[in-house]
């Protein structure tokens, strides 16, 4: 008499599929990650899951991440959907990341604004659209 199947053991080949089809679709996520991002934020954003229609990515600082959230959301998913149209990415979600970024002094603005921080760097930036 055989040994009946464990239920984890059926429900472990099941889920395995979508897992591998999940890192597979991050990994082109990532592998194209240059051509998706801005240029400035490359280095200070990281692609870290893709499920179910939503791209998680963690950002180094709290600035960047407010800039992208505002700014850039929408031309980053238009540019997933011409570059990499069999993904179905409806939402971009933008997070605080890990240890793996530069030090927040590296922040991408300096260039704009090279003698001010990332803060004064966005308050010069709000006062340039306003004509201030």
């Amino acid at each position: 008499m055989t040994e009946p199947t464990k239920i984890k053991d059926i429900l472990n080949k099941l889920r395995l599929p979508s897992i591998r089809k999940f890192q597979k679709d991050l990994l082109e996520v990532q592998k194209q990650w240059a051509n998706l991002i801005p240029a400035a934020y490359l280095s200070e954003t990281l692609p870290v899951s893709l499920r179910t229609g939503q791209l998680k990515v963690q950002v180094s600082h709290p600035a960047i991440l407010q800039e992208l959230s505002a700014f850039h959301r929408t031309e980053i998913l238009i540019k997933i959907h011409q570059i990499l149209p069999h993904l179905c990415v409806d939402e971009i979600r933008f997070c605080l990341g890990g240890n793996h970024f530069k030090s927040p002094s590296s922040f991408p603005l300096g260039d704009v604004f090279p003698e001010k921080g990332p803060r004064e760097a966005i308050e010069g930036r709000r006062r340039a659209r306003r004509g201030e």
